[in-house]
């Protein structure tokens, strides 16, 4: 059985083509057992990896009318069941069979063909976009166009799905509100009635005038009993429509896709809404913290190397307000072969003494610097978890 993705990702800000009110489509009016179908579930074959049986996938008509076959990326990896885990770089070559179809009729199959999304867009999101084989033949789902407006706390919404318990129904609906906004390409949707939400990884999310406003991702912890849910997390669809590499006018590279950290054991991810972060983490067994900022080092067109820039980043000066506030000489370090520059701060706050770390380095023509913090007295202690957090950066 197929599970979904236990942690979320966090992704910086993606904005709509526009934000203009779309006309309601005819068959959001009607009562949802009339709607068309519009969920499909998967089934794919690799060469030197397991295959993919279930979860959840949907059409994409874009603005060019290209279709496009949609579902969560980290299906193609431990989540999904496929060993091993499928890098976007080799999916085409590893593609031996994809098809998608409706639950009860998988006879009614769409093929695809191939990635529709650039196997350099990084780790930072959660969408696979494939290419059809017969995008103007006889499709078993009617494809969903994306809604231009970014989902707002409040808007009705509704997921489309199917769970593994229920064999005889090819789509269900379960209609709701969107709650929240945990990260800046994520919104937390409430819905009825309760289900359990193993195989809706890859479902779409529609409003009430029947456009895509996202897709099913994850789930947080909130269950009610025998493992039931009423939230979900979804990603927008204005993210998954920012990958597509067919776009008319393609966007520069987001230093949050061109670089990458999967956090080692012990560190445990939480939010920020700071301009240019790729993440931020606590190690709470130290209280400890780290913030990974990426800047595209084409902007700095005046700086001539990584030297000149950690030189520039460090005179604007961090802890300006602490008591007793030291600081260390810039130096070069190289750690598992990676270059870099860093300096320390350190000082006291309401008494108690804190240190920070700066380390400032190059990743996929991003100038990069990972903030580290702790306590004093804690600061031996956490240098090793600090140097495998900028180890696992790429």
């Amino acid at each position: 059985m197929l599970a979904f993705a236990a942690s979320v990702a966090r992704c910086d800000d993606v904005k709509p083509v526009n934000g203009k009110k779309q006309k309601p489509l005819a068959w959001a009016k009607k009562p949802v057992k009339d709607w068309p179908q519009l969920v499909l579930t998967n089934a794919a074959s690799f060469k030197g990896h397991s295959s993919l049986e279930g979860a959840s996938a949907f059409l994409l008509k874009t603005s060019t009318n290209d279709v496009l076959l949609v579902t969560a990326r980290h299906l193609i990896g431990a989540d999904g069941g496929v060993e091993p885990p499928i890098a976007l770089d080799a999916f085409d070559k590893a593609l031996a069979k994809w098809d998608a179809f409706p639950r009860t009729k998988p006879d009614k199959r769409v093929a695809a063909s191939g990635l529709a999304l650039s196997p350099m867009a990084g780790a930072r999101h959660d969408w696979l976009l494939l290419y059809v084989k017969n995008p103007k033949g006889d499709l078993p789902v009617m494809p969903l166009r994306a809604r231009t407006k970014r989902a707002e706390i409040g808007d009705a919404a509704y997921l489309i799905g199917v769970p593994y318990s229920d064999q005889k129904s090819s789509q269900n609906v379960y209609k709701g509100k969107v709650t929240g906004r945990p990260g800046r390409n994520y919104f937390q949707f409430e819905f009825e009635p309760p289900v359990k939400l193993a195989g809706f990884s890859g479902a779409p999310v529609v409003d009430a005038d029947g456009y895509l406003l996202g897709m099913m991702t994850t789930s947080p912890e909130s269950k009610r009993k025998d493992g039931l849910q009423t939230t979900c997390w979804c990603q927008d669809i204005a993210m998954g429509y920012s990958l597509w590499k067919k776009q008319d006018k393609p966007q520069p590279e987001d230093p949050a896709h061109a670089v990458n950290l999967a956090l080692p054991e012990g560190w445990k991810e939480k939010s920020s809404d700071a301009k240019n972060v790729v993440i931020s983490a606590e190690y709470p067994k130290l209280d400890a913290s780290i913030q990974l900022q990426a800047f595209p080092a084409a902007t700095f067109k005046d700086v001539l190397d990584l030297k000149a820039w950690a030189t520039r980043n460090k005179s604007v000066k961090l802890g300006d307000a602490l008591e007793d506030r030291r600081e260390t000489e810039l130096v070069s370090i190289k750690m598992g072969g990676k270059e870099a520059f860093e300096y320390e701060v350190s000082g006291k706050i309401a008494g108690s003494e804190i240190r920070y770390r700066m380390i400032l380095f190059e990743r996929n023509g991003q100038y990069c610097n990972l903030l580290c913090w702790a306590p004093g007295e804690n600061w031996t202690q956490v240098q090793p978890r600090f140097n495998e957090v900028f180890k696992a950066t790429k």
